[in-house]
């Protein structure tokens, strides 16, 4: 558990730490866990008193599906890792990359609380909330956004690049190239909402 509180601060330590054996388990978990306990927290609805079961169970399918959908994105940016490592001959597996991932988006931890914390706050509309605070929303929010980048999603690019650093032995203006380059391009295709299979690929690849 000190390691997910030290990759926050430190992650060039924390990837220099775990290359060899590359765990993956407890980042994972955590992100899940927390992930689906807020998702659940945020979308559960006891206002109507005679659908109380019908309103836990739904709740429950979307926040065991969002859960999955978590799993599939950070499989698909190991799978971004592991090309890009191949393509400039970084004999580094995927297994590793996936582990790589897990732990660069441990910041979404904390947006998934925020997120939560702001949609329990509102009573008709979560930018009541964000009015009057809107550092709690730029910390929250942590899908890509073309106007404004959320903290955790630079949190989480500025692991990325440290790890990189560390597991490639690459320089930082290479890494940064190879970390920010699939964020920003998804970041400009959202300049493009009118298009819904465009819109769907940037609301499940964000962190």
């Amino acid at each position: 558990m000190i390691l997910l509180l030290k990759v926050l601060v430190f992650p060039k330590r924390v990837f220099d730490e775990i290359r060899e054996q590359s765990p993956y388990k407890l980042p994972l978990w955590s992100i899940l866990i927390v992930g689906f306990v807020c998702f659940l927290l945020a979308v559960i609805e006891f206002k109507f008193t005679y659908y109380i079961a019908q309103a836990v169970f739904v709740s429950l399918v979307m926040a065991l599906w969002n859960s999955i959908v978590s799993l599939v994105v950070l499989m698909s940016w190991a799978s971004y890792y592991w090309i890009a490592s191949k393509s400039f001959k970084i004999d580094i597996g995927w297994h590793n990359w996936f582990c790589f991932t897990c732990w660069t988006v441990v910041p979404s931890i904390l947006g998934s609380i925020a997120n939560a914390l702001i949609l329990q706050f509102a009573v008709t509309d979560p930018i009541e909330v964000l009015n009057p605070y809107p550092w709690f929303g730029w910390f929250g929010m942590t899908f890509l956004s073309i106007f404004w980048l959320p903290i955790p999603l630079v949190w989480s690019l500025y692991i990325a690049v440290n790890g990189f650093m560390s597991w490639t032995s690459k320089g930082l203006g290479f890494s940064i190239v190879v970390v920010v380059t699939p964020a920003a391009v998804l970041t400009l295709l959202q300049a493009f909402p009118s298009v819904p299979i465009i819109s769907d690929f940037v609301r499940l690849t964000s962190f």
